[in-house]
Parts: C-alpha cells; structure tokens; sequence
C-alpha cells in the first residue's frame, strides 16, 4: 500500500487552503442571502400591513365624504326659492352645518378605533355648496353664482397628522420617509328639473295628488298675488291659523275663467271617488302607471294628455284631512277640453304642494281645499336640463362621480 504524505506532495496545501476559502466564503454569500430575505420578508409583511391600514382608512374617509355630502344635498331640498327665503340661506346654513357634524362625528368614531392616541389623526375639511347642471357627471366646477338654483354638495377630506400633514406608514417611519396624503372627495346632488314620474320600483307609491290646478292660478302665487294665511312647523308637524311667508292658493273650482276647470285627473283607468281617496292616502301604485305606459311624462312638446273630470268631490275631504301638511305632487294644466261630465286635462307642469286646509261640505262659496308649495324629493322622478317643467319637485339626493 502506497501511503501519500500531503504535507510533501507538490500544491497539496494551496488546494486545500482555497477550498477552505471557498466553503467560507460560501457560508457567508448563504448567510448574507438569508439576512436579506429576511429583510425582504420582513418588509413585505410591514408593506402588507401598510397598504391594508391605507386601504381601510381610505374605505374610511370615502365614507364619511359620502355620506356627509348626501345629508347635505338632502337639506337643499327647500321651499326656500317660493318663500320668504328666496336665497336659500336657511337652507345652505342646514346643509353646512349638518355636512361638519356628520364629519366630526364619523372621524371622531375613526379615532376612537386607533390602538393609541398618537394615531388619531386630524383631517382637513371643505365643503363647497353650489349648482351642477343635471347633465354633469359630478366633475364640473360648481357654480356659485345664484344661490337660488343650489343644488350640489362637494366635500373633500384629507387625512393628516398633527406634524407632517401625512398619513404615516409603518415602512416610511421605518426608512425615514414621509407618510402618505390620503384625499377623498364626494358630491352629491339634488335635481330640481323633473320631466317625468315613475313609481321607484321597490313596490313603494307615487305621492301624487289626482287634482288638476290652471297654470295661471300657480302663476299668481310665484308672483305673489295670493294670501298668506297659514303655517306649517315643520318641528311639531303642526299647521297653525297664521302667516309663515309662503304664500297659499285654494283648488277647489271658482265660477268663471280657468279656476272653473279645476278637476279630478283619472291616473289609473279607474275615476271613482273611492280610487280617487285612496291614491290621496296611498299614492299612485306602478299599475296604475300601466295605463300611462309606466311613466307619466312630459314629452318633447312638455305636455301630458290625462282625462278626468271637473270638480272635486265631497266625498274625499276625510282622506285629505289626514295627509294635511304633507308634501304632495300636484299636476298642473294649461288647457282643458270638456264633454258632458268628462275632461281632458293638458298637463305642463308638475308642482310640489302641501294640504293646509280643507272644507268640502257646506256650500259651494265656502269649500275650499287650500294648499301652499312645498318640496317634495320623488324617488323615480327623471331628471332633466329642460327648465319649467316642474316647481319644488326633486329627486332625492344621489352621489354623482
């Protein structure tokens, strides 16, 4: 057997010192390898934890810009521009003031779930209360111009710290970065140009009045040739014997000119005084809508054919005793053609009204159903950016992107 003494053989030692330094050299690339996954691991969870927390808080913030902007629009629902608040100032002061207390109280309820008091962070709010045109997608500038036509909520938040004006991150506290500006924004509007009405769809009815009044006598009123002599509170829901600044009009028929073809409107197929009470009561259903085509609109020529009949009757003053100050539709007309007991009624408007007053026994001098303009939001109710085809009917108020 032949026994090698490496200590002698020629290059044994050099080769046994470089694969030593090999091995070494190995264990550290694999020990520099695990450091730095390990970082990456550790910096992916931490990036993971940042986008999710962003996420939430943007969730968050949409929220609460969302639905501050819709209780806003809401309070522009208003018979400011026919009473004695024609600039809507009321109006606009509700809808400020209620758009700040949802915030405060949405982001007050954010804070309350951060694990401590460092990271409830502060925020920057405005709210701007204008007019978009119904044909806006919600990225238009609003329009401040005639407070009378305000019809749009845009809120805008930006969710900062007490410091940097940043959401911060865990990774960017971490590297020394900055934080993150989150900002949302949310208009809602309100759309006080109605062309047509149809029930919502959800089985729920169309708070429509089955009366007709003359266009000229509502004239009268905007124009204030009209008494004033009752008042709706709207805290207490109580109609009290004086003036309130908004004017009333009485519908029953009067003897001579238009006011003598006041009437009852057939919307349904059915006439009678028991369907006429009960749509006063419950509305008009999307059955009855059937007979319209499902929608009773106003077409190009802004006008709607509805047959009825003259007069209102007697039997009815118990059904409109009961929805007294409650916000109603009221079809309008500008022309009526009569045969024996029967009418055509051309519609060309459709107003928001509620009953004050009603007296339909007696004689015929003294009835009166006596009514006074009030906003109504129709869900179902199509817009439009045809002017004068409706007076304090709205859609309920809706976000627009």
């Amino acid at each position: 057997m032949r026994i090698f003494d490496w200590s002698t053989t020629p290059g044994a030692a050099a080769d046994a010192t470089s694969r030593f330094r090999k091995q070494f050299l190995g264990r550290r690339v694999l020990v520099i390898l695990a450091a730095v996954s390990l970082i990456l691991f550790v910096g992916g969870i931490v990036f993971a934890i940042d986008i999710e927390r962003l996420s939430t808080r943007r969730a968050e913030l949409q929220r609460t810009a969302d639905e501050a902007a819709l209780a806003a629009a809401s309070k522009l629902i208003s018979e400011g521009e026919l009473g004695s608040d024609p600039e809507m100032k009321t109006a606009i002061f509700a809808a400020r003031s209620i758009a700040s207390d949802r915030i405060g109280r949405s982001l007050a309820q954010i804070g309350r779930g951060q694990e401590s008091e460092s990271e409830v962070n502060a925020a920057d709010v405005e709210v701007a209360i204008g007019h978009l045109p119904a044909s806006s997608d919600g990225g238009d500038e609003l329009d401040f111009n005639d407070t009378s036509r305000y019809n749009a909520v845009r809120v805008l938040i930006r969710q900062t710290d007490h410091e940097s004006s940043e959401f911060c991150l865990f990774l960017s506290q971490i590297l020394g970065f900055g934080g993150s500006l989150l900002q949302v924004d949310a208009t809602a509007v309100v759309d006080r140009q109605i062309r047509a009405l149809r029930t919502p769809g959800d089985d729920r009815r169309l708070n429509i009045l089955p009366f007709a009044l003359d266009e000229r006598t509502w004239s009268g009123l905007v124009e204030e040739h009209a008494e004033d002599n009752w008042t709706w509170d709207s805290r207490t829901g109580m109609i009290h014997e004086c003036p309130d600044g908004i004017r009333e009009i009485n519908l029953y028929p009067r003897e001579n000119g238009a006011a003598s073809d006041r009437g009852t409107v057939d919307i349904g197929g059915q006439s009678s005084a028991s369907d006429v009470a009960y749509q006063i009561l419950h509305g008009v259903s999307a059955e009855d809508l059937q007979h319209h085509n499902g929608v009773l609109d106003l077409d190009g020529k802004k006008r709607l054919r509805l047959p009825g009949e003259k007069g209102i009757s007697a039997g009815v003053q118990d059904e409109l005793e009961q929805i007294k100050g409650e916000p109603r539709i009221l079809p309008l007309f500008r022309t009526v053609s009569s045969s024996d007991h029967k009418a055509t009624y051309t519609i060309v408007r459709f107003v928001g009204v509620r009953v004050m007053e009603v007296q339909l026994r007696g004689p015929s001098r003294a009835k009166r159903v006596i009514v006074q303009p009030a906003a109504i939001a129709v869900p179902g109710a199509i817009s439009t950016t045809e002017p004068g085809m409706s007076s304090l009917v709205f859609t309920p108020a809706h976000l627009v992107d």
